[in-house]
C-alpha cells in the first residue's frame, strides 16, 4: 500500500469578458423614486458623443488600461506556471503576486493589463490514486504588469482591492448611513455585506464633492496659518460646500464690525483678521474670500459701482453663484447692500459690473 502524500497544484485562468458592454454600476444616491427616474431619464438623454468623450477620461484616469468586470465569455487555462510568489496562499481581497507562464503568441491576445483572472493554489493530496478536486481561490484579480520574453511570460496579479484606488465622487441625499456605504461597495464593483451592529443607522445627507467638483476630504489651507486654523473650527462637522460657506458668513456676521470708508484698511487677510472691528467694505470682502478658499471653496472678489461703489464676495457652488456681504446691518446670506438697501443676490452672486478677483482693485 502506497502511503499519502501531498504535492502542491497551481492553476491560473484569465478571463476574456464583455467589456464593450459592461456598464459601471450607477450608485442609488436618494431615496426619492422620482429623483432616480429623472436621473435614468437623463443617462438616457446622453448622445453617443457624450459617451465616447466619458470613455476617453475614463481611460486617461485609469493610468493606460482599464481593469475588466464584465461577464466572462471564455476562460483560459495555465497550469504550468513557473516561480509563482504571493503575499497570501489562501483567498483575500488584498493578495497580490505573480507568476510566470510559458510564452506563446497567443498570450498577447489573452494576457494583457487590465484582464481579470484567478489563480488558484492548493496542496493536493495523493493516495493508490490520484483523486483531482476544485482548488481554491488564492488570488481573484487583475493582471496589473505584463514582461515578455522569448521564453516566459511574466506576469504581475493584483487582487481585486485593485478597484478600491480609483477615486469616486459621491453626493447622497436622505439615506440611511448603511444604505450609503453599500452604494460606495457596490460602485468598486464589489458585492458588499454590512452588518450595521452598533452602528448609528440614521438618515444624513453625505458628500465628498466640493464646489469645484473635486473630491472635498474636508481639508483646508493656503490662505496663512491663523485663517486656516480658524476656518477648520468654523467648518468642523459640516457637510457640503453650501453649509461650510454658510457657517463662515455666520462666524463673519457675528464678528466683523464696519468701519471708515477708503480703499482697504489692511494689505493682507491676515491682517483684516486680526483686526475685525475696523473693517470696511473691502476688507471684509477680501477676508471673506480667503476664509471661504481656505474652506476648498472657488470664491472672488466682486464690485458694484452704484453710489459710493461696493465689495463683497461671491462663492460658487454647483454652478450657483452665492453672496456674501458684511456691510450693513443683518448680513443675511446671499444678499448685497446697495444705496437702497439690501436686496437678494439670486443665483448670480448680485449685480455687479467687475469680477476683482482674490483682492478688491479699487
Amino acid at each position: 500500500m502506497v502511503s499519502a502524500y501531498a504535492i502542491p497544484r497551481y492553476l491560473l485562468e484569465v478571463y476574456k469578458t464583455d467589456e464593450e458592454n459592461f456598464e459601471p454600476y450607477t450608485p442609488k444616491t436618494s431615496n426619492d423614486d422620482s429623483s432616480d427616474k429623472e436621473k435614468k431619464k437623463k443617462e438616457e438623454e446622453k448622445t453617443e458623443e457624450e459617451d465616447e468623450e466619458e470613455e476617453e477620461e475614463i481611460e486617461e484616469n485609469e493610468e493606460g488600461f482599464t481593469l475588466h468586470q464584465g461577464e466572462i465569455q471564455e476562460i483560459y487555462y495555465y497550469p504550468n506556471l513557473h516561480t509563482l510568489s504571493w503575499d497570501h496562499d489562501y483567498e483575500e481581497l488584498s493578495n497580490n503576486g505573480s507568476c510566470e507562464i510559458p510564452y506563446h503568441e497567443t498570450d498577447l491576445k489573452q494576457c494583457y493589463l487590465g484582464v481579470r483572472l484567478c489563480l488558484r493554489a492548493d496542496w493536493e493530496e495523493y493516495n493508490e490514486t490520484r483523486v483531482l478536486k476544485e482548488l481554491p481561490e488564492a488570488i481573484l484579480g487583475f493582471i496589473t504588469e505584463e514582461r515578455f520574453s522569448n521564453a516566459l511570460t511574466e506576469l504581475t496579479l493584483s487582487g481585486m482591492d485593485k478597484l478600491t484606488e480609483k477615486e469616486y465622487q459621491f453626493e447622497f441625499t436622505q439615506m440611511k448611513r448603511s444604505e450609503i456605504i453599500i452604494e460606495m461597495i457596490k460602485t468598486a464593483g464589489l458585492i458588499p455585506e454590512v452588518d450595521v451592529t452598533g452602528l448609528q443607522d440614521d438618515v444624513i445627507d453625505y458628500s465628498n464633492i466640493s464646489s469645484s467638483g473635486d473630491d472635498d476630504s474636508g481639508s483646508t489651507g493656503g490662505e496663512g496659518a491663523d485663517i486656516d486654523s480658524l476656518v477648520k473650527k468654523i467648518i468642523k462637522g459640516k457637510k457640503g460646500a453650501l453649509a461650510k460657506a454658510q457657517a463662515i458668513h455666520e462666524w463673519l456676521k457675528q464678528n466683523v464690525r464696519y468701519g471708515s470708508y477708503s480703499c482697504s484698511q489692511c494689505s493682507t487677510p491676515a491682517e483684516c483678521l486680526k483686526k475685525l472691528t475696523h473693517l470696511n467694505c473691502a476688507d471684509t470682502a477680501r477676508l471673506t474670500r480667503a476664509m471661504m478658499s481656505s474652506a476648498g471653496l472657488k470664491a472672488y472678489v466682486a464690485h458694484h459701482s452704484q453710489g459710493p461703489g461696493h465689495f463683497w464676495t461671491i462663492i460658487e457652488i454647483k454652478g450657483v453663484k452665492y453672496a456674501s456681504d458684511q456691510t450693513g446691518s443683518g448680513s443675511a446670506w446671499n444678499t448685497v447692500w446697495y444705496p437702497g438697501g439690501r436686496a437678494d443676490a439670486g443665483t448670480s452672486g448680485g449685480n455687479y459690473d467687475r469680477i476683482c478677483g482674490d483682492n478688491p482693485s479699487c
